[in-house]
């Protein structure tokens, strides 16, 4: 009988075991939570790249239906001290047009093309849709610029 409450008087962990868990859960905790972010932020990358296409498409063919009698284009800015942000607007150009919609890029997401500091306007011809410009916009990661997406645009096309 003294045998047996000896045996359950040490039953348990120590506290060297329960630090090793912690530490174990901890280790797997802060790996999953940088994976998540991660998942997260290239999320972001495809989504602002999906949102920026639609918005050309828009602009594209509000100047083929000639909406408000006018042409449509974006504008991207990429400016060195605040957030990538796109704009698009009714007229011949963006300082002389009236701005309809101005979005801000996601998280951890910038422009590429154009470069830090400046900006690049898209605009569409009446009728045709044809674009002002062949230059591409390139919309990475800011912590990894390997990951990105190119859109083409051509005169004729829009292509991601």
């Amino acid at each position: 009988m003294i045998k047996d409450m000896q045996e359950k008087k040490y039953r348990g962990f120590t506290l060297l075991e329960l630090l090793i868990v912690i530490g174990i859960t901890v280790a797997l905790g802060t790996t999953m939570g940088l994976n998540l972010y991660g998942i997260y932020i290239r999320r972001n990358l495809d989504s602002d790249i999906q949102k920026v296409v639609y918005v050309l498409r828009a602009a594209r063919d509000n100047s083929i239906n000639q909406e408000q009698a006018s042409q449509w284009g974006v504008h991207f800015e990429n400016p060195a001290a605040s957030n990538d942000f796109y704009v698009l607007f009714r007229g011949d150009s963006y300082s002389a047009g009236v701005s309809s919609l101005r979005k801000t890029l996601g998280q951890g997401v910038q422009f590429t093309s154009p470069p830090s500091g400046s900006s690049a306007d898209v605009i569409f011809s009446k009728l045709t849709g044809l674009s002002s410009t062949a230059s591409p916009i390139i919309i990475s990661l800011i912590s990894d610029a390997t990951a990105s997406g190119t859109i083409s645009i051509t005169t004729s096309t829009i292509q991601y």
